[in-house]
């Protein structure tokens, strides 16, 4: 919103959302109003006083510093306040008063009902301003939008076309009559009739609410409860109106809003999500009035009280749109309590010892707790999630949702040194790729790659928000496999450089992966994971299938993965897993079958295993280590001995390969081999260690609190990674108190996003201590992709489980009737391509790939029937969803649009803000940046808050012309020149 503040002296500037309009001296002889100062307008070539024509440009004393290289929103300049009385005005006789301009806006466009409303936003001659809305008031007070239709007058009526009526209108706001006659489309019992639709004879047009959105045609029965007819009920609008009208009955389980009625022993229970219709549902006394999917349960809110029967909803599901919790000690918490688009059942908490693993007990509404997900650094919060430990809540920007970033605190004070390492999480496993490329998986959905043999990191481009725990490549370097919780799969045959999650039907719901093998050419992998689960490829990783270990404890855990080259008779690579309880099990046929391996003596859990991929004729080719210090080692691969450690710390981690032998682990434990024995150089902290892996003289090892250490001598000396990849921020509470400090997240705005965890894939600058820092802020779409399928059910959950999840590419579209929600193929409305004979088709403003619907035929947007060009899915009078006259007009670009009756074409956007619909026009999007791209000739690539960005013509004051009539010259300092706007 442009700021207008008069100002005194030649020099001023104004501010428009960030960006610098400059207007300067007023001159002798002036050619237009943005020459002259003061809120003076060009007469005659000359300065003068202001008459009715609106003032297009007024200095401000307002100086805002902007934040170097961050985005802003461009938003055209406000209209009038609402008209004051009328002042006396005294009489000024040498003033020349300049002939207002006609009105410009013609039937069907966007216009200001208000009587005093600027020219260019009134309706031109024999047209009407019939209201449609009132706008947001997010930034001040809220403003009517309106649109032009043919004038009548109610002592001519018939002066409107066939099929319409006309009407009075009313203001949207208070309800009053304006004394404007429109023609008005003539609409049936049922109908929306918002100003612009009039109710056929002997229906009156009902309003529900003050905004238009539920004024429907209905029949009044006030004066005869009995007028209503079969299939109506007579009922009070609601409890603070005593006017009654017929309300159609819906049954039980039907889809109703609050113009309806419910038959007999049911309610219509509004869904309480956002765009989603209520249902019908039946009242109950106790759990056995409902059937067995149901659970009874009370409702208090939208002027409906009562125990009904909902649907049931386990632990974790879905509820709200008709549903509920299950379980007596859970309750239904949203994901935006202020903006309710989907919410999930909580279990009722007094202490964390109530909750699972992974859960913090957290307050949610007075002195009541519930057990919310613990989410780690760089991670957006919901009313739904909580900061893990090791993270803290912060909200960068009033623009931007709370996320947990990495704490950094000492007490009250900071400690740089707690983000100066690749993460604040565990960092679990590393691989080599090749003598100088090395990658590193850890636990906070962050996958780090070095180019130089460990001595520096970086961030990659990660697709899951998820704990990594196993990582494995072939021996090009090019195919490698990451595995991760919530059975992640991640494939790449880039090095690492792109990822693609792999989706599987032997993949189990529940399972977490914890480790993976990979053949030393690729083809052969295998995964294990919890739930002794077993998955073997035989294409590199593209598609898995389940295997079986038969014989194995029922409370054993497997714990670790390796592939090598086998020193037997068989001429195929040997696999080794292990697990707790001294569980050893080896495989020469890729997992298709497998033998125990015994070592006596050995009861310990075992949780590392290493073998090597060169056959060697002596020396050590395997090794497994464990609890209490255990490590084994073998020269055969078929016959294991234990080795004398010198160590009772866990062993979390082994290598072996080319002669040498490394073990590392609890305590900042790490081993070498020397001469046959083992040796403990000193390690430089106390620290456990679970990645090591080695190249040459080069040996890395990787732990907790995102470490990473490097040496170049055989692991004989170290130096620890210290990194710019984080930078420590104090913070201060509400009193200005010193607060300890979160760990920023820095990125590299060449890679937009790429480089930041899943959550904050939004590379944004601020300032900090003076300086621009680019650091990871949330992303535009905070969905994840999950293993859903085009057609199958979702939820629009953020974090779902990953089978209610869309995959990649795929987005879950919800159905208004609360009948649930599918994944849905998005494409590109400009460049449409879908395939399976499906169409791409409008919704909204977006493409989706579906089966077009024709006129009065049935549509469902989850279902991906979608209708054809210039109509749009609506409920009809017998509430069910049918493709209808489209309300929403397309317009052209440059047009003047409102979002609301009026849409702009593909690649473009209806550029304005709430305070001001009769200014906004469809501007062409671009690539804002180093390099714009997108615009036409003449216009210039502005950034937006978003991320994405917008044209703005370029214009001279000296012929003031725009392609958007409406719009004004003005300058724009930050980018040069004038522009529209």
């Amino acid at each position: 919103m442009m700021r207008r503040v008069r100002g005194f002296g030649v020099f001023c500037v104004v501010v428009l959302c960030g960006l610098w309009l400059q207007a300067c001296g007023e001159p002798a002889v002036c050619q237009n109003d943005q020459q002259c100062t003061g809120g003076r307008i060009c007469l005659n070539g000359k300065c003068a006083e202001p008459s009715e024509k609106p003032q297009e440009s007024q200095p401000a004393e307002v100086v805002v510093e902007p934040v170097a290289e961050s985005a802003a929103e461009v938003t055209p300049e406000a209209g009038p306040e609402e008209s004051q009385p009328e002042a006396q005005v005294e009489a000024q006789p040498e003033a020349i008063v300049e002939a207002e301009p006609p009105a410009i806006r013609k039937e069907g466009q966007t216009c200001d009902p208000r009587r005093l409303a600027w020219w260019y936003d009134r309706c031109g001659t024999g047209l009407a301003c019939a209201e449609l809305r009132q706008t947001s008031p997010e930034e001040g007070a809220p403003q009517p939008v309106g649109i032009c239709l043919k004038e009548c007058s109610k002592d001519n009526p018939s002066a409107c076309p066939a099929g319409t009526r006309c009407a009075e209108t009313y203001d949207t706001k208070t309800r009053q009559s304006t004394g404007i006659f429109v023609c008005a489309k003539q609409v049936g019992d049922g109908e929306s009739c918002a100003n612009t639709q009039a109710c056929a004879e002997g229906l009156t047009c009902m309003r529900y609410g003050t905004t238009g959105t539920y004024w429907v045609c209905q029949k009044d029965c006030s004066a005869d409860a009995n007028a209503c007819g079969t299939g109506k009920n007579c009922e009070a609008l609601s409890a603070d109106q005593p006017i009654k009208a017929c309300k159609t009955a819906r049954k039980t389980g039907q889809a109703c809003a609050v113009e309806d009625s419910c038959e007999a022993g049911a309610t219509c229970v509004p869904s309480q999500l956002v765009g989603v219709l209520g249902r019908c549902l039946k009242r109950c006394g106790t759990q056995t009035d409902c059937a067995t999917d149901e659970v009874c349960r009370g409702f208090n809110g939208s002027n409906v009280v009562g125990v009904f029967c909902f649907k049931a909803s386990e632990t974790g599901g879905a509820c709200l749109g008709g549903k509920q919790c299950k379980g007596n000690n859970d309750l239904c918490i949203p994901d935006d309590a202020s903006f309710p688009l989907s919410a999930r059942c909580l279990t009722r908490c007094t202490n964390d010892a109530g909750c699972q693993a992974g859960e913090r007990c957290e307050v949610v509404s007075g002195t009541t707790r519930a057990c919310k997900k613990a989410l780690v650094g760089g991670s957006v919060l919901d009313d739904q999630t909580a900061c893990a430990t090791g993270s803290r809540a912060l909200q960068i920007s009033q623009t931007t949702p709370a996320i947990c970033l990495p704490d950094c605190s000492l007490g009250t004070a900071t400690s740089a040194r707690l983000c100066g390492v690749l993460s604040a999480g565990t960092l679990y496993d590393l691989v080599w790729l090749s003598d100088q490329k090395v990658l590193a998986t850890g636990a906070l959905g962050e996958i780090f790659v070095s180019s130089n043999a460990g001595a520096a990191w970086e961030r990659t481009a990660s697709p899951r928000a998820v704990v990594y725990r196993g990582i494995a490549a072939a021996k090009s370097g090019q195919l490698v496999l990451v595995v991760g919780e919530r059975g992640v799969i991640l494939r790449s045959e880039d090095s690492g450089v792109t990822w693609k999650q792999v989706v599987s039907s032997a993949i189990p719901a529940g399972v977490d992966f914890v480790d993976v093998a990979l053949s030393e050419d690729g083809t052969a992998a295998l995964v294990i994971g919890s739930k002794q689960t077993v998955l073997r490829s035989t294409d590199e990783g593209k598609t898995w299938q389940t295997a079986s270990i038969a014989g194995l404890a029922s409370g054993a855990v497997l714990k670790a993965v390796a592939v090598g080259a086998d020193q037997g008779t068989a001429p195929t690579p040997a696999w080794m897993i292990v697990g707790t309880a001294a569980t050893i099990v080896r495989s020469t046929d890729a997992g298709q079958s497998w033998t125990t391996v015994t070592v006596a003596g050995v009861t310990e859990d075992l949780g590392a295993v290493a073998l090597a991929r060169d056959k060697v004729a002596t020396g050590k080719i395997g090794l497994i280590g464990g609890a209490n210090g255990v490590l084994l080692s073998t020269t055969d691969g078929q016959n294991w001995q234990k080795d004398t450690s010198g160590t009772t710390a866990e062993i979390l981690a082994v290598a072996v390969g080319s002669g040498k032998s490394y073990a590392s682990g609890a305590s900042g434990i790490f081993l070498r081999e020397e001469a046959g024995t083992w040796a403990k150089p000193t390690f430089p902290e106390n620290r456990m260690l679970y990645g090591l892996a080695f190249r040459g003289a080069n040996v890395l090892v990787s732990g907790d609190g995102g470490t990473v250490f490097f040496s170049q001598d055989d692991g004989k000396t170290w130096t620890a990674i210290t990194t710019a990849l984080s930078r420590c921020v104090g913070l201060r509470n509400s009193q200005g108190t010193a607060a300890g400090g979160a760990c920023l997240l820095t990125c590299n705005p060449q890679r937009g996003g790429k480089d930041c965890p899943p959550e904050l894939g939004s590379c944004q600058a601020i300032s900090l201590g003076g300086a621009s820092v680019n650091i990871c802020q949330p992303a535009a779409s905070l969905v994840i992709a999950g293993t859903a399928q085009e057609g199958e059910a979702c939820e629009t959950l953020v974090r779902a489980a990953d089978n209610l999840r869309c995959a990649e590419g795929l987005r879950c579209l919800n159905a208004p009737d609360a009948s649930g929600a599918r994944c849905v193929k998005p494409c590109d409305l400009a460049n449409p391509a879908c395939g399976g004979g499906k169409t791409c088709l409008r919704l909204g403003t977006l493409g989706y790939c579906g089966t077009s619907v024709a006129k009065d035929a049935a549509c469902n947007a989850a279902d991906a029937k979608l209708c054809e060009t210039g109509l749009s899915c609506q409920r009809d009078p017998s509430a069910q969803y049918i493709c209808r006259e489209d309300p929403i007009k397309d317009v052209l670009a440059y047009a003047p649009c409102d979002n609301a009756t009026t849409r702009c074409p593909s690649a473009h956007l209806c550029l304005g803000g709430p305070e001001t619909p009769y200014r906004s026009f469809c501007s062409p999007v671009c690539s804002p940046g180093t390099n714009p791209s997108g615009c036409p000739n003449g216009w210039d690539c502005f950034s937006l808050n978003n991320g994405g960005g917008a044209c703005l013509e370029r214009c001279a004051s000296a012929d003031f012309k725009c392609t958007a009539s409406f719009l004004s010259c003005q300058t724009i300092s930050s980018q040069g020149g004038q522009h529209c706007l």
